[in-house]
């Protein structure tokens, strides 16, 4: 039987641990004292919070095992990071590595089939996020 290669998803930079709170009061008393989010900026897309939820659906709904997908994030990743793999059950799909110097950081994100580049998302109708990263440009690469 032949083996499965899998289709390859990678990340190399910073990822956050932001999680949006749940309690509507909690969530509005952070929009006017938590400067990064600066009420108009959704910080818990510059995590891989959604890829990770997205990946539990892959797995619950239609049955994608660790051998058709691998999700390769290598930099300052947060540790949360760990708890979010553990309690969506996906931990299996995951690698996460430390940094790595700029030209093996572009030999990895060259050999992945999809690269994930997280931007923060206006929570205001007409609002423009912050910036584009940097690491678009080694992406387009």
């Amino acid at each position: 039987m032949a083996t499965k290669t899998p289709l390859i998803i990678a990340y190399s930079g910073t990822l956050e641990a932001y999680e949006p709170p749940k309690n509507r009061w909690l969530k509005a008393l952070l929009s006017l004292v938590w400067t990064y989010k600066n009420n108009s900026i959704d910080a818990s897309t510059r995590s891989a919070l959604y890829l990770i939820k997205a990946v539990a659906i892959l797995k619950e709904r239609f049955g994608i095992s660790p051998e058709e997908l691998s999700i390769q994030l290598w930099g300052n990743i947060d540790a949360k990071h760990l708890e979010w793999f553990k309690s969506h059950n996906v931990t299996e799909y995951f690698t996460i590595e430390g940094y790595k110097d700029k030209y093996t950081s572009m030999q990895k994100l060259s050999k992945a089939d999809l690269l994930f580049l997280p931007l923060e998302r206006a929570t205001q109708k007409g609002q423009k996020t912050l910036f584009i990263p940097g690491k678009l440009y080694d992406y387009l690469k």
